[in-house]
């Protein structure tokens, strides 16, 4: 009789980061996310020039604000 084994110890399973670790890191990317998004809102209240001094577009700037949500 003739059993059929499965080999678990293969490197494509070990390069998988672990629950936690794909949990923190989807954390992190959102509050970074959430971070620009509030620093885009906030710099959009600067005048045309200011921005432009700056570096900024007020295009770019209203795109990355999209999404959000003042308390």
């Amino acid at each position: 009789m003739a059993f059929a084994t499965t080999d678990f110890s293969s490197a494509e399973t070990e390069k998988r980061p672990g629950f936690f670790t794909r949990f923190f890191n989807a954390m992190v990317e959102s509050r970074t996310r959430q971070a620009e998004r509030v620093v885009a809102e906030h710099l959009l209240s600067f005048d045309d020039k200011t921005l432009k001094e700056l570096g900024y577009n007020k295009a770019a700037l209203k795109k990355a604000s999209i999404g959000l949500r003042t308390v």
